[in-house]
């Protein structure tokens, strides 16, 4: 055997290893230790006139292109730095600006659509929610200032008010976005839930549909329900993995229970998690201040099993 065929075979065998001990890819690359540990909802649907639910190791982060339903969404230099001024980078402008239509719903003569973008490697965008008049052409595009740093992933209209998923593209990782938001095109008025107490338990709302009267939310923690009549949540997570029976908890449980369920331990695959934080449990902690100060002030980290 000569030594070319020898090396060839040398850099095969390693880069099959390799393949055997890199984790699979997840929302945060290299972070399955803190997302296998969590009652991850990625879908719903409604099947006979019932909601079914699909559970996940990994965040759902698939969105609908739909460029071909609406004209392309541009963006001028001086229009993108207006509406995402970076004052410590004030000479910063992404080589490509990405706007790409998302999960467009038409209601009667207008098609309304989100907003979705990368940020990396020279790609940048800004967040919003468009509508497409059908009639007159005119394209009418809203960028709400919390929603600007956010890409829509999924859309529902419901009477006056337009519903959406956010999440972060960045390189490497997808973040949480701003949850959920409800956005009233009447009032140009954008209403989230960050840091409140009413409002999805999880922070990667991962789908979302409409059922009997209410609101159904997906996402890492279980699955969030919202009664449109009432303005009220109710909160569940999976019984368990093989039925689709659902256990109601409050928000405040299941950050506990997540909490003393996610290993403190360090482990040397922590050290390429995209997510800020090392060990899962130190993750969750800061996504928890960051998103819900109040109730990661309530957990008394130090004493957790």
């Amino acid at each position: 055997m000569n030594s070319q065929t020898l090396t060839q075979k040398l850099v095969m065998l390693a880069f099959i290893t390799l393949l055997s001990v890199v984790p699979e890819a997840h929302a945060g690359w290299g972070c399955p230790r803190f997302f296998s540990a969590l009652p991850i909802v990625s879908t719903l649907t409604i099947e006979s006139g019932q909601i079914r639910f699909k559970r996940s190791n990994d965040i759902n982060d698939d969105k609908t292109n739909c460029s071909d339903k609406v004209p392309a969404i541009t963006l001028t230099k001086n229009e993108f730095l207006k509406l995402r001024p970076y004052p410590s980078e004030p000479d910063y402008f992404p080589d490509t600006i990405d706007q790409v239509p998302t999960s467009c719903t038409r209601v009667g003569s207008l098609v309304y659509f989100g907003l979705s973008f990368y940020s990396g490697e020279g790609s940048g965008g800004v967040g919003g929610i468009g509508r497409l008049d059908l009639h007159t052409g005119n394209v009418d595009v809203r960028r709400p200032q919390l929603l600007r740093t956010a890409s829509v992933d999924k859309l529902l209209v419901l009477d006056k008010s337009v519903w959406v998923t956010t999440m972060n593209y960045t390189e490497g990782t997808t973040g949480p976005g701003i949850g959920i938001a409800r956005y009233d095109w009447a009032q140009d008025r954008l209403d989230t839930f960050l840091g409140t107490k009413d409002g999805p338990c999880g922070m990667w709302a991962n789908d979302m549909l409409v059922h009997d009267g209410e609101l159904w939310v997906a996402t890492e923690l279980g699955i969030s329900r919202y009664s449109l009549k009432q303005g009220t949540w109710r909160h569940f997570v999976p019984l368990n993995d093989t039925t689709q029976d659902l256990r109601e908890v409050s928000c405040r449980d299941i950050y506990q229970e997540v909490a003393s369920r996610l290993s403190a331990t360090p482990e040397e695959l922590d050290s390429v998690c995209d997510l800020n934080g090392g060990p899962p449990r130190d993750i969750f902690r800061n996504l928890l201040r960051e998103h819900r100060p109040k109730d990661a002030a309530l957990i008394n980290w130090e004493n957790l099993k």
